[in-house]
């Protein structure tokens, strides 16, 4: 969890006060868009990112960080439209 960007760092990873309920990480705010993505454009936006595979069509597709950001852009202003 210290790997992750917290906008607001969590004060006490796990609060089993309630059982059978749990609460993880609490206090603490994240973004996983940005932990999985946006945090990795400008450090290596040339890596591999995601690596798609197609059983059905027996295909392979490599995205890069800059080409999954530019994809994930394009479906958002899809859904939005």
């Amino acid at each position: 969890a210290r790997r992750i960007y917290w906008q607001q760092p969590f004060d006490q990873v796990l609060d089993h006060s309630n059982p059978p309920f749990a609460r993880w990480f609490c206090g603490g705010k994240t973004n996983l868009c940005y932990n999985a993505l946006d945090r990795w454009l400008e450090s290596q936006p040339d890596s591999k990112a995601l690596i798609a595979i197609s059983t059905e069509t027996n295909s392979e597709k490599v995205f890069t960080y800059k080409e999954l950001h530019q994809e994930v852009n394009r479906a958002a202003a899809i859904m939005l439209s």
